[in-house]
């Protein structure tokens, strides 16, 4: 009897086993997510396209102060 418990539990198991939802291993990878990371021209720092400021020539800047600073 206790050898018949045994087996319907590895069963109930293995059954659970490969039935969980599996989780993606690298979700960096999922092209859905990428972001394009640019770089300041002032300073050099490296930040994502959609925080960065544009200015009217199209170059990019890390923040507002920046750009305002290599204007002049």
């Amino acid at each position: 009897m206790l050898k018949l418990l045994f087996i319907v539990a590895a069963v109930v198991l293995l059954i659970w086993w490969l039935r969980r939802p599996r989780h993606n291993p690298s979700p960096a990878a999922d092209p859905a997510g990428e972001t394009t990371i640019v770089r300041c021209v002032h300073c050099g720092l490296h930040v994502p396209a959609e925080e960065s400021v544009l200015d009217e020539q199209g170059r990019r800047y890390c923040c507002e102060d920046h750009r305002q600073r290599a204007g002049h």
